[in-house]
């Protein structure tokens, strides 16, 4: 499986309602491909502590991510898959 991973973009802008850039940052992403074919975006972030809005922010990733490939005219649309690393901290 990891042969088929290549790694794409973390960082990503949007303008918003108030006319300001805003940039996002992915831990990592990369692209699942079968040969030439992309299968899918894959998401991970990792965490260290809970952090309550994690799920709105996820979504923002992903929506930008659909965004760029409605805007980019791809004729096939690629799944975006998502997976957050909770690790627990002993301090």
């Amino acid at each position: 499986m990891a042969e088929s991973l290549e790694n794409t973009a973390v960082h990503s802008q949007y303008k918003a309602d108030d006319e300001k850039v805003h940039e996002l940052e992915r831990d990592i992403a990369k692209y699942w491909k079968d040969g030439e074919v992309e299968v899918a975006i894959c998401g991970i972030e990792n965490q260290s502590s809970v952090e309550k809005y994690m799920p709105f922010r996820v979504m923002e990733y992903d929506g930008i991510a659909y965004r760029s490939q409605l805007q980019k005219n791809r004729k096939e649309k690629i799944k975006i898959i998502y997976r957050m690393i909770q690790q627990k901290s002993n301090m």
